[in-house]
């Protein structure tokens, strides 16, 4: 039973998504679409985004996925800070390499949709904060009902 409630849960948390990101495509931007899936590790972010990519493809949406750990940045390359914990936020991941990545993945392969995985996804070096938390709250707001 318990894994029947996951796997509903999960289609309808894609679903969810899906809508929305469709409905910014039918707008016609002039940039793809940025769908960004972050969170703590092991959290199921890339059974997500693989999902979310699964079927906004077989709904006819051109989409690139780009995982933040190919960006990881070699331990002997890391700049070292302390606290720990602020170190890890500021230099593991080249956050900006990952960002011009995105923008070129959906100018250059025309992608409709660039959905990006992994973890401090929403940092400024790449993405509009404000929409973002607009979007993040409404499905927040529809995905309470599962908590």
């Amino acid at each position: 039973m318990e894994q029947i409630l996951r796997q509903y849960v999960m289609d309808d948390a894609v679903s969810l998504v899906l809508d929305e990101l469709k409905r910014r495509v039918r707008q016609k931007p002039a940039a793809p679409v940025f769908a960004g899936i972050s969170g703590i590790d092991c959290s199921g972010k890339t059974t997500f985004a693989d999902a979310l990519v699964k079927q906004a493809s077989s709904d006819g949406l051109q989409t690139e996925l780009v995982n933040v750990d190919d960006f990881i940045i070699p331990t002997d390359q890391r700049k070292v800070e302390e606290p720990p914990h602020v170190s890890y936020y500021n230099n593991v991941f080249d956050h900006a390499a990952f960002a011009d990545v995105v923008r070129e993945r959906g100018a250059i392969d025309g992608g409709q949709v660039v959905i990006g995985e992994g973890v401090f996804l929403f940092r400024r070096e790449f993405v509009q904060r404000s929409e973002e938390r607009r979007v993040g709250k409404e499905c927040r707001s529809r995905w309470s009902r599962y908590q």
